[in-house]
């Protein structure tokens, strides 16, 4: 039986230009690995598969199978990392409008920032920076939606911001919760709720209508976050990342 390579780009995530570092291979290897060790098993031939079965499934299911695994080893990466993230206020540049928004550490996630108005920054502020100085709690969980693989390390695309602005019922938003926060949303109108007897659902305000308004009223907000709001991004760094089969050492039987 002749055996040559079949090589399958595997693309999944998208990338662009950023700083090297240290830690930036731990999410890529662990996908590398994950596709490597399911494909590895799947060519092996077993002891109860005939050499005609075997021959007939490597020579009509490889590629389907291969696009299978790449799918799957995505999916649970990306439920893995796409958990909320709990986030600290930072500075407020007064000169572009925008809050920096501070990752807790441990996370590949690097910080965000969100634009909001000059009127109601200082409520936002006040807000925040009265519940870690009283309570030392953080108001911010960001809720990744969409991500990448950025030179080697993770990367939100989209996220939801929320902010607990002394909402009422909404104690899961903290960073000292041990709760879970659900969101739904209902004709166009989002929901939070903790997982927890007692807790009542509460309504989530879109941050952006209160950009005109002086006065911030309590409550809880969300932010919909985009990787374009980021300082200097540049839409031509994103390039596709892809895997040749070849470099990972796989090599696929093609039976004529």
């Amino acid at each position: 039986m002749k055996a040559k390579c079949i090589f399958l780009i595997l693309c999944f995530f998208t990338m662009f230009a950023s700083a090297q570092d240290p830690s930036q291979g731990r999410i890529y290897d662990e996908i590398r690995n994950g596709i490597i060790k399911r494909m590895n098993k799947w060519i092996k031939k077993s002891e109860f598969e005939t050499d005609i079965a075997y021959q007939d499934r490597i020579k009509t299911k490889s590629n389907e199978m291969l696009t299978n695994i790449k799918d799957s080893v995505v999916l649970s990466i990306r439920k893995k990392y796409l958990s909320n993230i709990r986030a600290d206020l930072g500075a407020y540049n007064a000169t572009t409008g925008k809050f920096l928004i501070l990752t807790k550490p441990g996370f590949d996630i690097d910080s965000l920032y969100i634009k909001v108005s000059s009127k109601i920054a200082p409520r936002l502020s006040e807000f925040i920076n009265r519940n870690v100085q009283e309570f030392n709690r953080q108001s911010i969980t960001i809720i990744p939606k969409d991500i990448g693989i950025i030179n080697k390390k993770l990367k939100l695309k989209e996220a939801l911001i929320i902010i607990n602005c002394d909402g009422k019922d909404a104690n899961c938003v903290y960073s000292m919760s041990s709760y879970k926060l659900i969101i739904t949303e209902i004709k166009n109108i989002m929901y939070g709720k903790c997982d927890a007897d007692g807790w009542e659902a509460f309504k989530i305000e879109d941050l952006k209508k209160y950009e005109v308004n002086e006065i911030l009223p309590k409550g809880v907000y969300y932010y919909k976050w985009n990787i374009s709001e980021q300082p200097n991004f540049n839409p031509s760094d994103i390039k596709p990342i892809s895997f040749d089969l070849r470099d990972m050492d796989i090599s696929i039987p093609t039976i004529k």
